[in-house]
């Protein structure tokens, strides 16, 4: 289950980067948030 959630962030990532006039913040950020889910303080800050 991480490692979906690890695509769809990263795949977020990649696209926002390569046009990042269609990016969509808040589309990253719910992305970001469901891949923090469930890890700890470190781990979170870590990535």
């Amino acid at each position: 289950m991480y490692q979906q959630l690890e695509l769809d962030f990263a795949s977020a990532l990649a696209s926002a980067l390569d046009e990042p006039e269609q990016a969509d913040i808040s589309l990253m950020c719910a992305s970001l948030d469901q891949h923090l889910q469930g890890r700890s303080p470190h781990e979170q800050l870590s990535f």
